[in-house]
């Protein structure tokens, strides 16, 4: 049901890390610290994944020879001739393993942010979203 929108939805997402990274890096001085080195070491591999997982998709379709135009906006020519080996496999590979990771990170992100608000700690979920902490 999702595969036809599953390239143009990663390009999008693709572009939304993008701004997310960048904004980031902007605010990177006045982000509080980490609660641990557990949730500083997650947040680098959720943002690791953020852009692997993407990177992955663009090497497979770029080795595959097909053009990649979602939306209708030409982001990759393809090209005649045999695929290339190295990158079908890798995106092959690990694309669906590390966006399957993703997911469960990114639930487990969630899932812990709303265990610290619950259990009493550091409520974290209030720094994430300003308007809960007023």
């Amino acid at each position: 049901m999702l595969w036809p929108t599953h390239r143009p939805l990663g390009a999008l997402l693709m572009l939304l890390v993008a701004v997310r990274l960048v904004w980031a890096l902007v605010e990177r001085s006045g982000r509080p610290p980490s609660v641990s080195l557990a949730a500083s070491l997650g947040h680098k591999a959720l943002y690791a994944l953020m852009v692997a997982v993407p990177v992955l998709a663009l090497l497979r379709q770029y080795g595959s020879g097909r053009a990649f135009s979602p939306f209708g906006i030409p982001l990759m020519p393809g090209f005649e001739g045999e695929a290339i080996e190295w990158m079908t496999a890798a995106g092959s590979n690990f694309h669906g393993l590390l966006g399957w990771t993703l997911l469960v990170m990114a639930l487990g992100h969630a899932g812990m942010a709303i265990w610290h608000r619950h259990a009493g700690d550091e409520d974290v979920l209030a720094r994430m979203v300003p308007r809960l902490g007023r």
